[in-house]
């Protein structure tokens, strides 16, 4: 339970960076899939603000809070993040055959990844014990989902998907959908869990 603006501002900065990833990877696997290089100027701009993200993660972690200048180098991100996420989901085609949904699955899988990961370095960081192992466990199990990701990509870019690399993307893309709406609705709440307070509603 998030009982602090110290906590809140952690929940900003990890929902933040797990929309990151999921950018990042689904442009990466993407073109991947399509035997293509992933477009350098976005890629350039996503590993930038992942940079700025982490530093101020990493900086409360370790007992720090954030000043006024690292929650200004943070605010012009959250209008971006927003549009993005919305467009990621917005141009996903359930439709279309399970290739060409194999980013999109694989997308969901490392930024689920990424926000375990970074939930258990909250949780050591502020000595819950219980909660830490509870979250290790699970960052143990996700290594496996992320191995199952990069088989959908692999026999993806070789062509159609494998009978077990087509469950697996199934599953991803299933998991992805259906946790659409609370995503969005905690990159709404960042801007308020970025100044410590807690969002109304």
């Amino acid at each position: 339970m998030v009982t602090s603006p110290r906590e809140r501002r952690l929940t900003a900065l990890i929902g933040m960076l797990a929309v990151l990833q999921r950018l990042y990877v689904f442009d990466a696997a993407s073109a991947r899939v399509a035997g293509a290089e992933p477009d350098p100027t976005r890629r350039a701009v996503l590993e930038g603000w992942m940079e700025t993200v982490g530093k101020s993660f990493g900086a409360m972690i370790h007992g720090q809070d954030l000043d006024e200048d690292a929650l200004d180098a943070l605010r012009p991100l959250l209008p971006w993040l927003k549009d993005e996420l919305d467009l990621h989901y917005l141009l996903h085609d359930s439709s279309a055959s399970l290739r060409e949904q194999a980013a999109f699955g694989a997308a969901h899988v490392y930024s689920s990844d990424n926000r375990i990961k970074a939930e258990h370095a909250c949780a050591q960081a502020l000595g819950r014990t219980e909660q830490a192992d509870w979250l290790l466990q699970q960052v143990q199990r996700s290594m496996g989902l992320v191995q199952q990701a990069n088989a959908a990509v692999e026999s993806s870019a070789l062509g159609e998907p494998s009978d077990e690399a087509a469950r697996f993307i199934s599953s991803h893309v299933q998991a992805a959908v259906g946790e659409e709406s609370r995503l969005k609705g905690e990159i709404d709440a960042v801007p308020t869990l970025l100044e410590g307070r807690e969002p109304l509603g």
